[in-house]
């Protein structure tokens, strides 16, 4: 019974990766083999993406500032949280969620 156990692991975990979605959990998705940001996730960064062009533009406007440098604000602001350096046993997007993606891989 044991051996027929094993047989059927890889053809179950091969039917699983053909279907659209085997798992969300942690803002991470697992889709037909490809890992990559959730749904959710993604639609979160690019809310907070949008919300923060808002309110540099009315930084921009209210300082008279250039469009170059609310572009850089905007560029430093984005590259701050996936690339902040946090502590040897923090978590950060650069150490612990850009090495599962694989979706750009293919």
């Amino acid at each position: 019974m044991m051996g027929h156990e094993d047989e059927d692991v890889p053809s179950l975990l091969d039917e699983l990766s053909k279907r659209e979605v085997w798992l969300e959990f942690l803002g991470i998705s697992y889709r037909k083999g490809v890992i990559d940001l959730s749904y959710a996730t993604q639609k979160k960064l690019k809310g907070n993406i949008h919300r923060k062009a808002r309110a540099l533009r009315r930084w921009m406007l209210r300082k008279d500032a250039s469009e170059e440098r609310a572009i850089a604000a905007m560029i430093r602001s984005m590259n701050r949280k996936p690339f902040e350096r946090g502590g040897a046993h923090e978590l950060t997007w650069s150490r612990w969620f850009f090495p599962l993606i694989t979706s750009g891989t293919r």
